[in-house]
């Protein structure tokens, strides 16, 4: 019997050089010991979450996951909070939205610690169970403990964690994190995590309360590439806004959707469940509750980065021989694929950028360094600093390729100069329908130290544009020109020889 893909969407997973994922695989194993056995996905988010670094620290303070309902999130969590106050003595505060799903909460986890005929070590490791509703509670006599609640805007007042979990994260507000955050800020394990788990929030729910917001906002700092973000995301990457009905039935009724987008499907979910389902809602919401189509606020509110009017005109179709490689730009998105653009210096003080077909990670790592050191020689390799690309940073280095990491202020100059080049003609690029499609429907990120930097395009990552933008920054910056000819001060092709 077929059965629903163990394959999220969005897998990331923070992995500076040296670090180890031991701690998610022991989590696993561990689960698995007191016969709870976690499904493929279930095991990679717990792997995903729980990486350290080569100094012992969690590589992510940020982890969360998103999938349809009933397809076991709960599962994954249950493994880390176990392994995490049997093994690693950790304190948790685990908070719901409503006061029985807490209590489920509770119920499942007290299962293994109040079960001394299946389980007698772990019932040994108990000092006091405590069963109030409302106020449910396991404390280990190793220190560790487990609180649940139900949240509201005073819930987290009086209580010192280690790590806090959010569930129903769809439903929180701000006021709420805001109780709550500063149960974490004095961590006795000095290393804070907080846990975000849920489906997409309604965009009524944004609008009347703001219910969702604080997991919109996470969510999407995930999905651009923040550095200290662990997420996991099973979901169809749509923009119901932008189809028809007659599209919208099509992909709701299209079954490839519903295992590509539910792991559980064929193993506690069956697809007459679903058929359903799909009777029962409109195909808009079933889009939204069961294929867990997020909806795309930052888009159709936000403000478009870049003049998409003048970036036609500025094509080239044949690139003269006589266009040096001046710079090399690249960034990750969620999936892993690394984007690579080059920038080659025009005629003063024009930049010509392209994108490269290639996925060089596909080659792996090794390769990928082999490739861009053949290539760029003296030339500089730019990438926001926070991207995951950094993982080739080292490698890069040790060959003696000049890498530059963008910080933020960095980051907004690139894509404030991208865009100004495009309004003034100083950029040209292929007819290429990724960069096209990017730049007519990336926002901007307003930052709080003022200015702005590129956002995220839909679901994905803008890391084509951002691979562009950074190529061009260092053509500019780092690259000089040939006084004489206008052309880079050194050889070699715009895409290397």
């Amino acid at each position: 019997m077929k059965s629903g893909s163990q394959e999220p969407r969005v897998v990331r997973a923070p992995s500076p050089v040296g670090s180890s994922a031991d701690d998610g695989r022991d989590a696993v194993a561990f689960a698995a010991a007191y016969r709870l056995a976690l499904d493929p996905w279930q095991a990679l988010t717990c792997e995903a979450w729980m990486r350290r670094t080569r100094r012992g620290r969690w590589c992510a303070g940020t982890w969360g996951v998103t999938v349809p309902r009933q397809n076991g999130k709960n599962g994954g969590l249950e493994a880390v909070e176990l392994y995490g106050m049997v093994v690693l003595g950790l304190r948790f505060l685990h908070t719901a939205h409503e006061v029985k799903t807490a209590r489920k909460a509770f119920n499942r986890l007290l299962a293994f610690f109040d079960n001394a005929r299946e389980f007698p070590d772990l019932a040994a490791m108990v000092k006091d169970i405590r069963r109030t509703n409302g106020q449910e509670a396991i404390v280990l006599t190793n220190g560790a403990s487990i609180e649940f609640v139900a949240r509201s805007s005073g819930s987290g007042r009086g209580f010192t964690v280690d790590v806090l979990v959010l569930d129903e994260a769809q439903d929180l507000r701000e006021e709420e994190l805001s109780a709550l955050k500063p149960a974490i800020s004095a961590a006795p394990s000095g290393d804070p995590v907080t846990i975000y788990m849920g489906t997409p929030p309604t965009e009524d729910a944004f609008r009347e309360g703001g219910k969702g917001e604080p997991f919109a906002r996470v969510r999407k700092v995930a999905l651009s590439g923040g550095k200290r973000s662990a997420w996991v995301e099973f979901s169809l990457d749509v923009d119901l806004d932008k189809l028809s009905d007659e599209q919208v039935v099509a992909v709701a009724a299209d079954r490839a959707n519903w295992f590509a987008t539910n792991p559980a499907l064929g193993r506690r979910i069956n697809t007459q469940t679903i058929e359903d389902e799909l009777d029962s809602f409109s195909p808009r919401a079933f889009c939204k509750e069961r294929l867990n189509v997020w909806p795309v606020p930052q888009v159709a509110g936000g403000t478009l980065a870049l003049p998409g009017d003048a970036w036609p005109g500025l094509v080239i179709h044949t690139v003269p021989a006589s266009w040096r490689l001046a710079a090399v730009g690249m960034d990750m998105d969620s999936r892993g694929r690394l984007w690579v653009s080059v920038a080659a210096h025009a005629p003063a003080p024009g930049v010509h950028v392209e994108l490269l077909p290639e996925d060089l990670m596909a080659l792996g790592a090794e390769a990928a360094v082999r490739w861009l050191v053949q290539r760029c020689r003296r030339r500089p390799v730019v990438l926001p600093a926070d991207s995951g690309a950094d993982v080739l940073r080292p490698a890069l280095l040790a060959k003696g390729v000049r890498v530059y990491p963008l910080n933020t202020a960095e980051q907004a100059a690139a894509s404030s100069s991208f865009a100004q080049a495009i309004r003034d003609g100083e950029v040209s690029h292929l007819d290429d329908p990724v960069l096209d499609g990017q730049v007519r429907t990336v926002t901007r990120d307003e930052l709080r130290s003022g200015g702005w930097r590129f956002g995220r395009v839909g679901d994905s990552l803008s890391a084509p544009l951002l691979a562009a933008s950074c190529a061009r920054f260092g053509a500019v910056r780092w690259s000089p020109r040939d006084t004489h000819t206008g052309r880079a001060a050194r050889g070699g092709s715009h895409r290397g020889a």
